[in-house]
C-alpha cells in the first residue's frame, strides 16, 4: 500500500502551550515539534521562540504540518511573527469530519480522539492542571518549565499515535483544504472583531430603555406583560437625590430610576475592567506600592525604573481602561505623552473608589439619557407574566411544551422551536 504521505519529505507534528485570556491574543509559553519519520524532537521555551523569525523546522510545500485544532498553534505562529505552513493537516477537523452525526467515546478533544481509536493519553485531570499552569503570569521555576515542556511533548506523542490510526480514513486532498481553512480561522481570530466603542457604550447605557420601548410596542398585540411593582422613597439618600435630579431635568422619576440603575451597573463593570487592567500592569512592571515607596525614598523617580516607558506604552495599548493614552500605534503621529509618569501615578494611587448608587454623576448621566430618549421612554418597567402568557396561548389554541413540574417551558430554545411552528409566537 502506498503511503499517502510519501510526497512529503518531512512530517512535523507540533503543539504549543500558551496563555490566552478571554478576548486576548495568545502568548506562547513553549513549543514541541516531532518529525514523525525520524523521531527528531524539538523542545523550545518562550525566550528562545521570541528570538526566531521562522519556525525551527521547514514549512514549505514539501513538508506536512500536523496539529490538533491547528488554529491554536497557528495563532502562536502569528504571535511570534512566523509565516504559516504551506501544507496543514488538522486532526481535529478530520476527527469531526469522521464522527459528526455519530457518538464519540469522550468528546471531540485530543483525549476523546485517542479514546475513540483505543489509544491511551494523559490523565484528564492532570491535563487540566498543566493547562492552568500555562495560564500563569510567565514567571516559572525550572521545575515548572520542565513540567510544561513535558506536558506539551505528551500531546505531540499523542499526535504521533493518532496520525497513523486516522490516516486510512482521511481524504488527504480535501483534508488539506480544511487545513487551509484552519489557517484562515487563525488569521480571523488574530484580527478579532472590530468594535465601534462609542456606539457600544451608548447602546449599553440605553439598553434598558430600548428594551422597555420594544416590549411596550410588541405587547400591545399580546397583553402578556404587567407593570413591575416598586416604590421610590424620597426620604432615603438614594430617593432624595433621584427626585432632586428628576426635578432639575424635568424627567419622570421612575424613568430616571431605571436609567440610573443601568448607568450604575455600567460604571461598576468599567470599574472592574479598570481594576483588572491595574492588576495586569502591576504584574507586568513589578511595581507594587511598597517597591515604589522604597524607590522614591532612595531619591529616584519613575524615569529611572528600567524599561518603564516602553512597558507603559505597551500596556496603554493593551489595556485602554488604564486611561493613560493610546500606546504604540502603527503609522501614528509623534506622541509625546509621558506614559511612564502617568502609569507610575496610577499604580501609586491604586484603584479608584466605586461610585455609590446615589452618586450625583450617575444620576446626571442617567437624566441626560432619559432626556435624549424623549417621551417614548416609558415611566414603568414591565415584567413578563407567565399567567397572562398561558391565557394568550389558550386563546390562540397553541399547545405549549411543559416541564416535569407542569410549568410552561420558557427557555430560549423552546421559544425558537415554537416560533417555527406558530409564527404568532415569533415577535
Amino acid at each position: 500500500m502506498i503511503d499517502p504521505l510519501h510526497p512529503y519529505r518531512e512530517v512535523w507534528l507540533c503543539d504549543f502551550e500558551f496563555r490566552a485570556p478571554d478576548g486576548e491574543q495568545p502568548d506562547p509559553r513553549c513549543m514541541v515539534g516531532l518529525e514523525s519519520r525520524t523521531g527528531r524532537t524539538l523542545r523550545v521555551w518562550a525566550d528562545q521562540l521570541v528570538g526566531m523569525t521562522r519556525p525551527p523546522f521547514p514549512i514549505g510545500a514539501d513538508v506536512l504540518f500536523v496539529a490538533y485544532f491547528a488554529s491554536a498553534e497557528l495563532g502562536c505562529f502569528r504571535a511570534l511573527g512566523w509565516p504559516l505552513p504551506a501544507r496543514i493537516l488538522d486532526l481535529f477537523a478530520e476527527f469531526r469530519n469522521l464522527t459528526n452525526g455519530g457518538a464519540t467515546v469522550a468528546g471531540n478533544g485530543l483525549l476523546g480522539a485517542l479514546a475513540y481509536f483505543g489509544l491511551g493519553g494523559i490523565n484528564a485531570a492532570e491535563k487540566q492542571d498543566l493547562r492552568d499552569l500555562a495560564q500563569g503570569d510567565g514567571q516559572y521555576t525550572e521545575a515548572e518549565r520542565e513540567a510544561l515542556l513535558a506536558y506539551c511533548e505528551t500531546d505531540v506523542v499523542a499526535l504521533a499515535k493518532l496520525l497513523p490510526a486516522m490516516l486510512p480514513k482521511i481524504d488527504l486532498p480535501r483534508a488539506l483544504l480544511r487545513g487551509r481553512y484552519m489557517a484562515a480561522v487563525a488569521v480571523m481570530e488574530w484580527k478579532g472583531v472590530p468594535i465601534d466603542v462609542p456606539t457600544l457604550d451608548a447602546l449599553r447605557a440605553t439598553w434598558g430603555a430600548a428594551k422597555g420601548r420594544l416590549v411596550e410596542r410588541i405587547d400591545s398585540d399580546y397583553g402578556v406583560y404587567v407593570p413591575t411593582g416598586r416604590t421610590l422613597n424620597p426620604e432615603s439618600t438614594l430617593g432624595a437625590e433621584l427626585f432632586r435630579t428628576a426635578d432639575d431635568w424635568g424627567v419622570a422619576p421612575y424613568n430616571l430610576a431605571d436609567m440610573a440603575r443601568d448607568v450604575w451597573r455600567e460604571d461598576q463593570a468599567a470599574g472592574a475592567e479598570f481594576q483588572d487592567a491595574l492588576k495586569a500592569a502591576r504584574q507586568a512592571t513589578g511595581l507594587t506600592v511598597n517597591r515604589m515607596s522604597a524607590w522614591e525614598e532612595a531619591g529616584r523617580d519613575y524615569s529611572a525604573w528600567p524599561g518603564l516607558d516602553a512597558k507603559a506604552r505597551e500596556l496603554a495599548g493593551m489595556y485602554p481602561a488604564l486611561g493613560i493614552g493610546r500606546g504604540f500605534e502603527q503609522d501614528a503621529e509623534y506622541d509625546d505623552t509621558d506614559y511612564a509618569g502617568r502609569l507610575w501615578e496610577l499604580l501609586r494611587n491604586g484603584g479608584r473608589p466605586s461610585k455609590p448608587r446615589h452618586d450625583r454623576q450617575i444620576f446626571t448621566r442617567a437624566a441626560d439619557l432619559v432626556a435624549q430618549a424623549g417621551p417614548g421612554c416609558r415611566a414603568e418597567r414591565l415584567t413578563f407574566s407567565t399567567r397572562r402568557f398561558a391565557e394568550w396561548l389558550a386563546r390562540e389554541g397553541i399547545p405549549w411544551p411543559r416541564l416535569d413540574s407542569g410549568e410552561l417551558a420558557l427557555d430560549d430554545d423552546t421559544f425558537r422551536q415554537m416560533a417555527r411552528t406558530y409564527p404568532a409566537v415569533a415577535p
